[in-house]
């Protein structure tokens, strides 16, 4: 029987691995010119913003539709979470014959990642929210950004990346009477892009989003099965469930075709 310190400290590791998995949006900004910001530099941005020291314990502010700034921890030495809150859409309820207005308290991650020359910020959001958080963040530390996008080229490089096979495409035609088309792979068919049929439909059409299906194998050697949408906007849907270890890996075949 492990003794309770070992067990403790394995569940904390565990659940550390798994405290923002699931399925979401993520997407990401990085500085329109190179800065060079270090960890207490940025840290005293946000107090300063503050006025309080975010890194201790929670502002809790006045909960809007607008996202808020609510806590900041780092994850890492170089790694740092923010975490903002704000109003979901509203639902009805009867509670003893009354009718109450229910506004859920929804919470959305940013993390930045401190580089040598500058910063990237993942959004860790829904999809609608992810552009108002990297302007919300932008607008915090006083650092004009702009959100990366994906060339047909850059998602066919992650593609290859993460040796993925697609399996979904919407494209936008260049003219016709259809303007945006899509297509699934049959069950015979391993990968959309092996088909000819497809290739020469939609060739000279542009890629919005692509539906792309791989298997990871974790780091204690179980394998999963990922599912991801990506658009050319450049955000990645996690249509599958996935645990930092998958999400890091996505983000390394991001950083790598990007070259940051």
């Amino acid at each position: 029987m492990c003794p309770k310190k070992e067990l403790t400290t394995e569940l904390l590791n565990l659940i550390s691995k798994y405290k923002f998995a699931g399925k979401g949006s993520v997407s990401w900004s990085i500085p329109k010119e190179r800065v060079n910001i270090k960890k207490d530099e940025f840290q005293e941005i946000l107090k300063k913003k503050t006025c309080e020291d975010i890194f201790d314990h929670e502002l809790r502010p006045r909960i809007t539709r607008e996202p808020a700034l609510n806590k900041a921890e780092w994850l890492d030495n170089d790694v740092m979470r923010l975490e903002f809150v704000y109003k979901d859409r509203s639902y009805f309820i009867e509670d003893e014959y009354d009718i109450k207005e229910i506004w859920p308290t929804r919470r959305a991650s940013i993390l930045v990642t401190l580089l040598k020359d500058g910063f990237i910020i993942e959004s860790r959001a829904e999809f609608h929210q992810a552009s108002r958080l990297h302007r919300i963040v932008s607008s915090l530390i006083g650092i004009e950004t702009q959100i990366m996008d994906f060339s047909d080229e850059d998602i066919k490089k992650i593609k290859d990346a993460l040796d993925a096979r697609k399996r979904l495409a919407r494209h936008k035609r260049a003219g016709g009477d259809i303007d945006v088309i899509e297509m699934i792979a049959s069950e015979t068919l391993n990968d959309l892009d092996d088909s000819e049929e497809y290739c020469e439909m939609l060739s000279g059409d542009e890629l919005k989003k692509a539906g792309y299906k791989f298997r990871y194998t974790m780091v204690n050697g179980f394998e999963l099965d990922i599912t991801i949408y990506i658009n050319n906007n450049g955000s990645i849907w996690f249509v599958s469930s996935a645990p930092e270890e998958v999400r890091e890996h996505v983000f390394s075949c991001v950083r790598s075709v990007k070259g940051l």
